[in-house]
């Protein structure tokens, strides 16, 4: 015990350099570039939840529907320059099991995500798309983390949205650029309302899995929901999740991608932010209650609690504590029963 907090209050010194040494730099990121507005214009509270702004922008392609002075008549619409930027992590990684986890002996991982991030406004409703998570533990927060349709992917949309509510019909493939797979057999359909919060998701089909090269079904549905408004002057987002991915059947000779176990995958996931000090300091807490799908030990249960502080613009420290319970965790898993993370986060 005395050696993981000697390695936590380390790795936090190396952070704190890092981000003193980044301060000088204090720069806008990409869309913030591209726009000429600062981040806050679009986020609620931080990244990357979104307000009505960033939502509108989000569904005109990551571009803004007004076009600039004198393009009208001109289809391509680029810059003169070319708005980039660099997004980094650096996280530490601390569990308590016993097993292999190279973080039960506390891992630092650096950089744990790298992404150059290129992009200007092409046309009116085109533009380019960076996802990022309000927590670090996903699959504590997120019912459709949990269930497992976080995978790699591959494919076209179709996104039809007008001021209050969206669309998306897309033809995908679990796979990425370079892998022998299959065409675009997948499907995937989001429909939801932008101003409310509310969303479904279903995945279906069957698609070509570059890792077993062999046809898996894509077999899952979610909803989720959020709140965004304040408490006592303070902001205060609610996200709510369910998801479940269907069971491979035993003996069966196609297996869901989502769920290779007998028994259907699912969770719900709730997650609260109140921004104690606004624009600086945010409280997280939430909770996950998870069934994995296999046929005994199959409670899987998550509190997480945790923080984030904003250094600078575009710049924050993130600390989440994550502990698991439920009849998965009976015995001595190898992965632990608890898992502390640290992260900094910079975009410039």
């Amino acid at each position: 015990m005395y050696q993981s907090v000697v390695r936590l209050l380390l790795v936090f010194t190396v952070l704190v350099l890092s981000v003193t040494a980044s301060m000088r730099a204090m720069a806008m990121s990409t869309y913030a570039r591209q726009t000429g507005l600062p981040c806050t214009a679009c986020h609620f509270q931080n990244y990357p939840a979104l307000n009505q702004l960033g939502r509108m922008f989000k569904a005109n392609g990551y571009a803004l529907s007004v076009a600039p002075a004198g393009s009208e008549g001109v289809v391509l619409s680029l810059k003169d320059s070319v708005n980039a930027g660099v997004v980094t992590k650096i996280r530490y990684q601390q569990s308590n099991g016993n097993g292999p986890a190279k973080t039960n002996d506390g891992e630092f991982q650096f950089p744990y995500e790298l992404l150059l991030h290129i992009g200007a406004r092409i046309s009116n409703n085109i533009g380019a798309a960076r996802f990022a998570r309000l927590a670090e533990d996903r699959s504590a927060v997120s019912a459709q983390q949990y269930v497992g349709t976080a995978t790699k992917a591959q494919g076209i949309a179709a996104v039809a949205s007008n001021s209050g509510y969206f669309a998306n019909f897309s033809k995908w493939s679990p796979r990425t650029t370079g892998d022998a797979s299959d065409s675009l057999t997948a499907t995937y359909v989001r429909l939801g309302s932008l101003d409310t919060g509310f969303g479904i998701q279903s995945w279906s089909g069957s698609a070509m899995d570059p890792t077993l090269m062999q046809l898996v079904d894509t077999d899952a549905w979610a909803v989720d929901a959020q709140a965004q408004g304040a408490f006592r002057d303070m902001p205060l987002g609610l996200y709510l999740t369910y998801a479940e991915s269907a069971a491979t059947p035993v003996g069966s000779m196609k297996q869901n991608l989502f769920n290779a176990n007998p028994q259907d995958r699912k969770a719900t996931a709730l997650l609260a932010q109140l921004g104690v000090v606004p624009a600086k300091i945010r409280l997280l807490l939430s909770y996950r209650h998870g069934e994995n799908g296999k046929t005994i030990n199959a409670n899987d249960n998550a509190w997480m609690i945790g923080g984030t502080y904003s250094l600078g613009s575009n710049m924050q420290l993130q600390i989440n504590h994550t502990e698991y319970s439920g009849s998965a965790y009976r015995g001595n898993p190898p992965n632990g029963s608890r898992m502390t993370t640290l992260m900094f986060y910079s975009a410039f």
